[in-house]
């Protein structure tokens, strides 16, 4: 069944929950989330984008595998956790643009270059001064990651305009907090994205032997009726040693995770700076040419 059709079927039900929602009386906050959750529902229906919502842990790589599908360094790549505090919901336009929605309702929409994007959205970063101790830089460090907390606090979501070839095409990338994040506010604002999108990339490291028992049991919470359109990739494959055996492994252990078959869920290996690399006519390393016929 193509997707316009199944839209077209949506639209009569939605049109009589509203009905019955503006009929009925109901308790002030139940009727506000019935409201809400309606309109979210109208919206996603009348949307022609297929959104892929990509989460996994801090320092997985997750930042990296965006860059690499969008064919551009959009996101910074930071070690720190919580580096996504704000979801990030990135679309095809032709010229870079970045929209704030803030909590309270007001919006802010600039024209920016994708290096001045990637700026704006990581922040200052921070470099150790000279004459400058570890615990000083550390402690230094965390304040700004604190101040940040508080301004990602007021903004609900970014929404990027980029000109890329693979949004082109009808896809919208968002870039989530992740799961495991220790701002409880990320990991919500994760849970509700995943439940809402079309389809999930899921990145773990290669290197970490597969993807963390607390993790697995909230995606099968999250996807359920969605893992057959979504995908994991795990990164740092080049880091590996005896890697075709890693990657059988880890393609089989995955899919057991979900009570699946490695058809039946596709698990990828990636090195997105090869990708990246190649992008620009470049290459990296001695096995340039491995890494990038096992990312391609």
């Amino acid at each position: 069944m193509q997707l316009n059709s199944v839209i077209d079927k949506l639209k009569p039900h939605i049109l009589f929950a509203r009905k019955e929602i503006e009929t009925r009386s109901w308790d002030p906050s139940i009727d506000k989330k019935l409201k809400n959750l309606l309109k979210g529902l109208s919206e996603r229906v009348n949307d022609p984008c297929i959104n892929i919502s990509v989460t996994g842990e801090f320092s997985s790589g997750k930042s990296s595998v965006i860059n690499a599908i969008l064919g551009m360094n959009l996101l910074a790549i930071d070690e720190m956790p919580d580096t996504t505090l704000v979801p990030a919901f990135i679309s095809y336009n032709s010229k870079p643009t970045i929209e704030i929605i803030y909590i309270d309702g007001h919006q802010e929409r600039k024209e920016m270059g994708i290096s001045e994007i990637q700026s704006f959205l990581s922040g200052k970063s921070v470099v150790r001064n000279k004459g400058e101790s570890e615990e000083e830089f550390m402690n230094r460090l965390f304040e700004m990651r604190s101040k940040s907390e508080k301004k990602a606090s007021e903004i609900r979501q970014f929404n990027i305009g980029v000109p890329s070839e693979f949004l082109l095409a009808g896809f919208r990338i968002i870039d989530t907090p992740g799961l495991n994040s220790g701002n409880r506010r990320c990991a919500d604002v994760t849970r509700s994205i995943m439940t809402q999108t079309d389809a999930s990339i899921i990145v773990g490291n290669a290197i970490g032997g597969g993807i963390r028992d607390v993790l697995r049991d909230d995606f099968k919470e999250l996807l359920p009726h969605k893992l057959m359109h979504c995908m994991v990739v795990y990164t740092h494959y080049d880091l590996a040693t005896k890697r075709e055996k890693l990657a059988r492994y880890l393609s089989v252990i995955t899919a057991s995770y979900f009570d699946l078959t490695p058809d039946k869920l596709p698990v990828l290996m990636m090195v997105p700076p090869t990708i990246e690399a190649s992008i620009q006519g470049k290459r990296i390393g001695d096995d340039f040419d491995e890494m990038l016929s096992v990312t391609v």
